[in-house]
């Protein structure tokens, strides 16, 4: 009985930290937010790009092409 209550004292202070910590991680205010999502967009706006000019233009109607073969 006493290892029981061991354990749920034990699991509630493990909670209790784990949610204190999550919190102080998060932008404090609304401001702070946009200006983290302004630098991540920033940095992931030339990743996230398409790249063209990679692929040759005979397979730009493929499925066009298959139409035709297959009629």
């Amino acid at each position: 009985m006493l290892n029981k209550n061991i354990a749920i004292a034990f699991a509630v202070v493990l909670a209790v930290v784990c949610m204190a910590e999550a919190t102080e991680e998060g932008p404090q205010n609304m401001a702070e937010a946009l200006r983290m999502l302004q630098e991540l967009d920033r940095i992931y706006t030339q990743a996230a790009r398409p790249r063209f000019g990679k692929r040759s233009d005979a397979y730009t109607n493929w499925a066009k092409d298959l139409e035709v073969r297959l009629n």
